[in-house]
């Protein structure tokens, strides 16, 4: 099986996602190779230890990622330099990202192809897999499959053409649907994140049938988080790992909120870019991008994770991959939502995993005063369900991935 798909070591949930996925279905018996980039180093977010997570049999292949990319991070970072040191320096990539179609991995694609193509002379696949984003792999998926008439699986953790939280032009939305939707007349199976995604993908492409459509969610590894220890503190500790996105993901309500809060004992530690004004209460601290290591760690011993709901037309479309890491956690979470149909709040009530609270600054304050006040009488924990869930483990979604890699094969 030839997968395709950009694997440098970075913090992310793309990489990640499928780095599990491999590693459990090179666990059964598939043997797998990897065509990717070469990584930069001087990537803000680059992490070599996520190297790890590939099983040691893994065949991978990587090419030159392209003259921009090269451009954009040729800086290695120096000896003790902290990952994401220079994350808030704007990438040299950004002006570009409208006119580079799909995204700007689509350089990447011409050296891939090539080398690619190579590999299906030299080996005996049975399948391509190709996961976006970036959506450039689907590109190449799609051209391995034209040259080769391999049956083709696309995994997309996000919709690509109608996705709410990818603000383009409307020449690119338009440009964007059309190249989709090519591609989607030639892949045998389309493998999304939710099942609001497969509505809207078949609503979207009429063309496309139910049963080219399957769902599986991202998830977690328990022997990941149990190696781990926890790095907690001895005050009311809110932490928040990734990123906000301007129009999306907002948190203008929650320093509103913090704002509010200026007589209470807590802290709020996010791992990741710092965004908001330039003056915020002594409490909140950015740590820049850290380690996938000491993100967990920073999970594991939080008072309460914060998690920020997307605010979106189509909010059951997309399920962050990070509820999954708050899961494995096993702490309360704390859940601001955007919009009633808020796929990962509703996850959050049904598993009883901590408080649910709508978007404005009134409802957030309270919500955190009173999950300090359980916390302060060590109620906290008793007062949700933080029991394990293990049908998001990676073992048994990659479980459910080989069958449907099966069923691929056998109707190809």
């Amino acid at each position: 099986m030839l997968c395709a798909y950009e694997f440098p070591p970075l913090i992310g949930t793309r990489p990640l996602r499928w780095a599990q996925l491999v590693r459990v279905l090179s666990a059964r018996g598939w043997q797998v190779d990897l065509l990717t980039i070469a990584p930069s180093p001087g990537h803000p977010r680059y992490d070599a230890d996520s190297l790890n997570l590939l099983p040691e049999d893994l065949r991978v292949y990587r090419t030159w990622p392209g003259p921009l990319h090269r451009l954009a991070y040729r800086r290695r970072r120096r000896p003790g330099e902290k990952i994401g040191a220079s994350a808030s320096r704007k990438s040299k990539l950004d002006v570009l990202k409208a006119m580079l179609v799909p995204d700007p991995a689509i350089e990447w694609v011409p050296f891939a192809l090539a080398k690619g193509l190579r590999l299906l002379r030299e080996h005996d696949y049975r399948l391509i897999i190709s996961s976006g984003y970036p959506f450039s792999a689907h590109l190449l998926g799609y051209w391995l499959k034209r040259r080769s008439g391999l049956p083709w699986v696309a995994d997309s953790g996000d919709p690509w053409a109608f996705n709410p939280a990818w603000p383009r032009p409307a020449w690119r939305i338009r440009l964007d649907r059309h190249l989709e939707a090519r591609l989607l007349k030639r892949l045998d199976r389309l493998i999304l994140t939710t099942a609001g995604a497969k509505a809207g993908y078949l609503e979207h492409y009429p063309d496309l049938s139910p049963e080219q459509v399957s769902v599986l969610p991202s998830g977690y590894d328990p022997a990941e988080y149990a190696q781990i220890l926890a790095e907690g503190s001895s005050r009311f500790r809110l932490v928040y790992t990734g990123r906000f996105y301007a129009g999306t993901r907002e948190p203008q309500a929650l320093w509103a909120a913090l704002a509010q809060l200026g007589d209470l004992d807590y802290e709020l530690l996010v791992a990741g870019e710092r965004a908001g004004p330039e003056r915020l209460p002594p409490q909140v601290r950015f740590l820049g991008f850290v380690s996938r290591r000491r993100a967990l760690a920073l999970q594991k011993g939080a008072s309460i994770l914060l998690f920020l709901g997307n605010r979106s037309p189509e909010p059951q479309a997309q399920l962050p991959a990070k509820l999954f890491e708050y899961l494995a956690a096993g702490r309360p979470i704390l859940a601001i939502r955007s919009d009633a149909d808020d796929f990962a709040a509703k996850l959050v009530q049904q598993w009883r995993r901590g408080p649910v609270v709508e978007n404005r600054p009134e409802a957030i304050a309270g919500a955190i005063r009173k999950a300090q006040a359980l916390w302060r009488r060590g109620q906290l924990e008793r007062s949700f369900d933080l029991s394990p869930h293990p049908e998001y483990s990676w073992e048994q979604l990659g479980g459910r991935l080989a069958v449907i890699l099966r069923q691929v094969i056998a109707g190809a």
